[in-house]
């Protein structure tokens, strides 16, 4: 089979702690727990100023989804500011990083991908009118997070919808798929691509 999908409902996500206990996320999913995963993706909340946990060996990145504010600093590096909703920011896991509230909490979209394991990109999307195309690469995963409104993935025979808070993972085999994204109306959506190994 070349593409197999999962698709996850919010009642689905499991809300676990911080790696430093000081928060929870809602996780979405991953490759597995512990210190060996490949990726993870996940939601936290972020409510107080504090230090990130440490993961040695991991990119990360995140988008922010709620709120007006959140500052990084990332080892010696100057301050980074996420001002307004769907900014990005890649940083490295394995520096001491502090964040600070601007004003009040903030929801972040959370994607973490060990450097040995896996490589990975992400953009939001906003579906209108017209559809988007993706092709996955051989030996890749694809995963679209549906911010607002809903969507429809079709490839070969196959069609997902997609509703607020649903997440659809596509692992991929020999690649050369078509994917399109669509949407009867609006959406906004996260797609992120996975390639592994």
């Amino acid at each position: 089979m070349p593409i197999h999908a999962q698709h996850y409902n919010a009642a689905a996500y499991r809300v676990v702690p911080w790696k430093n206990g000081l928060g929870s996320t809602r996780e979405l999913t991953d490759t597995g727990s512990g210190i060996g995963f490949a990726w993870r993706i996940s939601v936290p909340e972020i409510v107080q100023a504090g230090p990130f946990s440490r993961f040695d060996g991991v990119d990360r990145l995140l988008i922010l989804l709620e709120g007006t504010g959140l500052g990084l600093r990332c080892g010696q590096r100057d301050e980074m500011v996420l001002k307004k909703p769907f900014d990005t920011l890649y940083f490295p896991g394995d520096e001491a990083t502090e964040s600070r509230l601007c004003n009040g909490p903030v929801r972040v979209f959370n994607i973490m991908a060990a450097r040995d394991k896996a490589r990975f990109s992400a953009s939001v999307l906003h579906l209108e009118a017209a559809p988007a195309l993706h092709h996955p690469a051989p030996r890749s995963t694809t995963l679209v997070h549906c911010l607002r409104g809903s969507c429809r993935l079709a490839y070969d025979a196959a069609q997902h919808e997609l509703g607020v808070q649903e997440t659809l993972r596509l692992d991929t085999v020999s690649g050369g798929e078509r994917i399109v994204l669509s949407s009867a109306s609006s959406a906004t959506i996260i797609k992120i691509d996975i390639v592994n190994g």
